[in-house]
């Protein structure tokens, strides 16, 4: 008898679960990886790379991509994990206490939706890194609203860590989601390296949703019980 009523109950629990955690998956980010702007190995491509926008960029060759090359980092071809394929962005800050980057407009925020943004962050052979910064907005550019920011710097040379930062909507959202990657420059370590940039979004049932599938469970649970106490 126990039988029949726990496999109901597992089920039940199964579709509970499904209910808060169906459709998540990955946002296309374009030139996730910054490949499509080839650069020769060992060289650079000293223009913003395709699919992002700029702000505050000091010269025309302080934000591209990248191809390592063995020089700055030595497993290169395709690049150490945790970043992905040959070449990788880099932004160089030269001003001090000023902030510079690139950010994409993702398209509309969207409601009861939980974020996470993961970017693989570099760290060179000669020391010359800051820490990377992600960021999560809620608008078109680099002056929307921050809705998450993070980042950092592996603390071991010519290594790739993952960075992430996380972010959820109510019931209540507008305007659109912009991913932003950027440095601050100090004067002396002024470059920060970033790759392999994913993001994900999962729909969290609204308070609503979650009590009525709750109640329903906890019906089929006093049905069950009712059931067996019958059979006795």
């Amino acid at each position: 008898m126990k039988k029949n009523i726990l496999k109901p109950l597992a089920c039940g629990g199964a579709v509970l679960l499904a209910l808060t955690t169906a459709q998540a998956g990955s946002l296309t980010v374009n030139n996730f990886s910054f490949e499509q702007d080839v650069a020769g190995v060992g060289n650079v491509v000293t223009t913003i790379p395709t699919g992002w926008a700029a702000y505050n960029e000091a010269g025309s060759s302080d934000i591209g991509s990248q191809n390592a090359g063995g020089t700055d980092y030595t497993v290169n071809n395709p690049l150490a994990a945790t970043a992905d394929a040959n070449q990788y962005l880099y932004i160089n800050m030269f001003n001090p206490s000023v902030t510079g980057g690139i950010f994409q407009d993702i398209g509309l925020l969207q409601p009861n939706t939980d974020y996470t943004l993961t970017v693989a962050i570099g760290s060179r052979n000669d020391r010359i890194n800051s820490s990377g910064i992600i960021s999560l907005l809620n608008g078109t550019d680099n002056t929307g609203s921050l809705l998450a920011t993070g980042g950092g710097l592996p603390v071991t040379q010519n290594t790739w860590e993952d960075y992430s930062i996380n972010f959820t909507t109510g019931n209540t959202v507008s305007g659109d989601l912009t991913i932003g990657l950027s440095v601050l420059g100090n004067g002396t370590t002024i470059q920060a390296d970033f790759d392999n940039v994913r993001l994900t979004a999962s729909p969290v049932p609204e308070p609503g949703t979650c009590a009525l599938v709750a109640a329903g469970f906890g019906l089929m649970v006093v049905g069950l019980r009712r059931k067996s106490t019958a059979s006795i």
